[in-house]
């Protein structure tokens, strides 16, 4: 089968302290047919200063206000013109490699293939790994995937749709729900794509996020009793994790 052309995204505002490792990520990819857009917010630091030393990989910026997020994602998925379109964030990374594996697993006919990502601290250290779920039947009532180790293909976009401008930290787990519920065929490959930095919107903002997270879940036809249940056991092993984080030890997150 003819490789397919993949088109990574990177949402960018006022992200000089870390954006060069994204850019540098993917310059080192192995695989070489990639198209890479640029989605800035309009930075006023040297975002787009550092952008322009990455004009040998970058195929297209777009530098304006936007609407959030959901909005600059859509954007570039607009513009996106390859096979398969993954979004890595100006604080994460693809990993070594990761183009050319998920290459190797293109078949013509998956809508979403992920894997699992690494997650580092604020200052870019690898400590864990974050384990997608083969099995997505939990997904209604909760996030089994990891975003940026998430390709979904041009046509999977076009036919289910691209990313609900409403919700402003869980807009991802309202795509992927979404997709699945419709029907979508989902790929799991048991390869760490990308590198994922702690304290991103989801940690910032983790009470919108529950909040959302339980809202789409009932959308899509989740039990409004289950999902606040699951809201509330969120907001108290938040609460009480720091003192004994131990005890409820995320079964998804590995240690390196």
């Amino acid at each position: 089968m003819k490789e397919p052309r993949i088109s990574i995204i990177t949402i960018t505002y006022n992200s000089e302290k870390t954006v060069r490792e994204t850019f540098e990520s993917v310059r080192n990819q192995n695989f070489k047919n990639i198209e890479y857009i640029v989605i800035d917010g309009g930075s006023a630091d040297s975002t787009l200063k550092i952008a322009e030393e990455y004009k040998d990989i970058i195929t297209r910026i777009v530098s304006e206000p936007d609407e959030g997020i959901s909005d600059a994602m859509n954007k570039g998925i607009g513009i996106a013109a390859g096979d398969l379109i993954g979004i890595i964030h100006s604080d994460d990374a693809l990993a070594e490699g990761a183009l050319e594996k998920l290459a190797q697993a293109w078949d013509g006919e998956t809508d979403v293939y992920y894997g699992d990502a690494v997650i580092t601290d604020k200052e870019g250290n690898p400590t864990h790994i974050l384990c997608a779920k083969k099995d997505l039947s939990g997904l209604q009532y909760g996030f089994c995937l990891v975003h940026p180790a998430a390709f979904v293909t041009k046509k999977a976009y076009e036919k289910y749709g691209v990313f609900n401008k409403k919700f402003k930290c869980a807009m991802d787990y309202e795509l992927f729900l979404r997709f699945y519920k419709a029907g979508a065929h989902f790929k799991y490959i048991h390869e760490n794509f990308a590198f994922f930095r702690s304290g991103g919107t989801n940690q910032k903002y983790r009470r919108r996020t529950v909040d959302e997270v339980c809202e789409i879940s009932v959308m899509y036809g989740g039990s409004k009793i289950k999902a606040y249940a699951i809201k509330i056991k969120k907001m108290v092993l938040d609460k009480i994790r720091p003192y004994v984080g131990k005890v409820f030890h995320n079964k998804r997150v590995q240690k390196l």
